[in-house]
């Protein structure tokens, strides 16, 4: 499938270059390069000429990068200070990925990968630990698939259920939330739904057939358990989700999210599974559901219990929600390393550090250490800066005492030294500031523009031209600027106008 042409495989002029803001234009460009690399498995000398292959695009793209932000746009890649992108090999890979080629040109271009992406890797972690939770997931979505597949079963599930079901998908984990909370809500429903078209004696064999293998598959108590452990998890998980996809959202507040996640996980690790076991027995005693299984007895060896020799269905479906759990929280530890590394250098810009004063000490060795990374700023200066600071926010507090001082963030501290226009004085700390804030917390909008060429570019728009492709996607994707259409219809009658 032909693309559309990238702002660097083409010249443009000024006007189709202000379409598109900077990032998302380097974004388009990295993504583009990463799409075309199709993934076979090879081994032998085939895999090492794959690899030199994969390792000469990578560097590649790195260098195309490098001369799009230097032509395009006139940006210097010295100024720099942070990356973002998926968690794919091409882009975040450690030893010859783009972020690794491009942190060799520019040391302080630090990369952080997308914290929306790193969570959907997480859940999809944890679900693949045990093979009860993917055959739910994997029933979960046979209920979509079922009911979709036929506008007669549609209308059947409308008439039961006041909301439609929802489909499950991988990379999107907000739908995963969807669908299981529809399930948990309206469990009840959608099995008179199901029974409905089993027991109908006008519905054909197929469908009675398909209903009935789908309801031996939802009354079980494995299915009836793990939908009430994972609506309350998926339901955190997606509000995390949510929360990261905001705009104008910093990296202090991403890490003290994703924290709360972890915090969650960690403390309602053993009430998650107790609720959903009790839960999934009453629904089960309600529907006759057994819940024992013949439990196969082995040959003890010696000092061995009875017990020993086999889990019952409760315990075994207990087990592997807390080892889905445990995975989920080790998955979210592993991989908010780097933005919780990058956000301990940056420590020192908390205000409930900068006002205290027994932490000169810390703010110091910070100081030192930013320095060193970044030698456009001044560690001497940066500290007399800071008792600066402080003198000011002491005296504005006791002009507003009811302004609450020690919950801004770094962003709040920022808009506070513009608004009092305290940014000369504050030169270091100011710059500073700036690259903590600069650093990307999620790509999230940016995969959103590649998610709407496939809603425009269908098959039956196979003939569209690149230019009209790139007109409907800058138009999709910039719905929410506000366009005064009355001068625009003035502008296309002006030029459409025709002498007499």
């Amino acid at each position: 499938m032909q693309l559309a042409e990238l702002p660097s495989k083409r010249r443009e002029d000024s006007r189709r270059r202000g379409e598109l803001s900077r990032s998302r234009r380097c974004r388009i460009l990295a993504e583009y390069y990463t799409y075309i690399m199709p993934y076979k498995k090879e081994s032998g000398a085939q895999g090492r000429k794959r690899r030199k292959i994969e390792t000469e695009q990578q560097a590649k793209l790195a260098g195309s990068l490098h001369r799009f932000l230097l032509q395009a746009d006139g940006l210097k890649l010295e100024h720099c200070y942070g990356q973002g992108y998926d968690n794919a090999a091409t882009m975040a890979g450690h030893i010859s990925g783009v972020q690794k080629r491009i942190l060799d040109m520019n040391p302080k271009a630090m990369f952080v990968p997308c914290n929306n992406h790193s969570l959907n890797l997480a859940g999809m972690h944890a679900v693949g630990v045990g093979t009860k939770s993917v055959t739910f997931f994997g029933t979960v979505e046979k209920v979509y698939a079922f009911f979709s597949s036929s506008t007669h079963r549609w209308d059947i599930l409308k008439k039961h259920v006041p909301i439609r079901v929802k489909r499950s998908c991988n990379t999107r984990w907000s739908s995963k939330h969807e669908a299981v909370c529809v399930l948990a809500e309206h469990t009840e429903k959608i099995i008179d739904a199901l029974e409905a078209l089993r027991d109908g004696p006008e519905e054909t064999s197929e469908t009675r057939g398909d209903a009935g293998s789908l309801l031996v598959c939802i009354m079980t108590y494995v299915f009836f358990s793990f939908l009430h452990f994972w609506n309350p998890v998926l339901t955190e998980v997606n509000d995390t989700q949510i929360y990261l996809q905001q705009e104008g959202l910093a990296l202090d507040q991403c890490v003290q999210k994703l924290k709360a996640l972890a915090l969650f996980c960690h403390e309602k690790r053993d009430s998650l599974v107790s609720k959903a076991t009790e839960k999934a027995l009453q629904v089960c005693k309600t529907y006759c559901i057994p819940t024992e299984r013949r439990v196969g007895r082995r040959k003890k060896m010696d000092g061995e219990n009875s017990c020993d020799a086999g889990l019952t269905l409760i315990q075994e479906t207990s087990r592997e929600q807390l080892d889905a759990i445990d995975q989920l929280q080790a998955e979210i530890k592993k991989r908010t390393t780097q933005i919780n590394t990058l956000h301990q250098r940056f420590a020192f810009l908390q205000i409930q550090t900068l006002l205290d004063t027994g932490k000169d000490d810390f703010i110091k060795k910070q100081i030192q250490h930013t320095c060193a990374q970044y030698t456009e700023l001044n560690a001497p200066s940066m500290l007399t800066e800071i008792t600066r600071l402080r003198h000011h926010i002491i005296l504005y507090k006791e002009v507003n005492p009811d302004e609450q001082v020690a919950n801004w963030s770094a962003l709040d501290l920022l808009r506070w030294v513009y608004k009092w226009k305290l940014q000369e004085s504050l030169t270091n700390f100011v710059v500073t500031l700036r690259i903590f804030l600069t650093i990307t917390v999620s790509t999230a909008s940016c995969e959103r523009s590649f998610s709407k060429l496939k809603l425009i570019k269908t098959y039956q728009r196979s003939t569209m031209s690149q230019e009209r492709l790139s007109n409907l996607a800058i138009l999709s994707i910039e719905r929410d600027f506000n366009v005064d259409l009355n001068s625009v219809v003035e502008k296309f009658a002006l030029i459409k106008s025709r002498r007499i």
